[in-house]
């Protein structure tokens, strides 16, 4: 219960910190800027609209993702006969844009209901939610998004292991994002300094 009650603390202010800074995302950055040296101004913002753009990308990815589970769920339950088929592949969708619990609360709701209507419709119920989030976990989320972030399936998938080993469900929910910001860091960086190019003209004036 404590973690629970944690878990749910943190989640709460997050949304409200985020929130405040998508509302006022310019001020906030004009803020930052004011720090930064007058010669770096325009590089800096440069970067930060980049971060922003990619942050977006994952946000749209995330929700994609979201909808897949929706349809999947829906033709699911649909097919094992539950009632109101829609209405719990939608919960099941919304659910699992919530980190921690979302994806087995939409499970374990649509269980439950499974299972007043009969034992076998609500194992179904269970095994379908199970499957299409394993799919989700593994295949629908690193595919969706290496596109919106121009990452590799394989860098999306090993990022999601690596993040998830050391930093639990957070590592592995940030983990999309993160990499994806790493990504324009290190761009800005080959050219801002020229790295790979200034390597390149010296192979060919070899």
């Amino acid at each position: 219960m404590s973690n629970l009650v944690s878990g749910l603390g943190t989640i709460f202010f997050g949304l409200i910190i985020g929130l405040y800074m998508l509302f006022d995302f310019d001020n906030v950055t004009n803020l930052l800027l004011k720090v930064i040296p007058v010669k770096h101004q325009v590089e800096v913002a440069s970067l930060v609209e980049k971060i922003g753009s990619e942050v977006r990308k994952c946000v749209n990815g995330t929700l994609l993702v979201a909808c897949m589970v929706f349809v999947c769920d829906t033709i699911g339950f649909s097919i094992i006969g539950l009632k109101s088929a829609l209405l719990f592949g939608l919960f099941c969708g919304i659910t699992d844009l919530i980190p921690y619990i979302g994806p087995y609360l939409g499970t374990v709701v649509a269980t439950v209901v499974g299972l007043t209507q009969s034992p076998l419709i609500g194992l179904g119920v269970f095994i379908i939610a199970c499957v299409v989030q394993l799919i989700e976990s593994y295949v629908l989320q690193p595919i969706v998004m290496s596109k919106a972030t121009n990452l590799h399936p394989v860098v999306i998938i090993c990022g999601l292991l690596i993040f998830g080993h050391f930093f639990g469900i957070i590592g592995m929910i940030l983990a999309s994002p993160i990499m994806s910001v790493i990504k324009v860091i290190f761009e800005f960086i080959i050219e801002k300094f020229e790295l790979f190019q200034r390597n390149s003209n010296e192979e060919k004036a070899i």
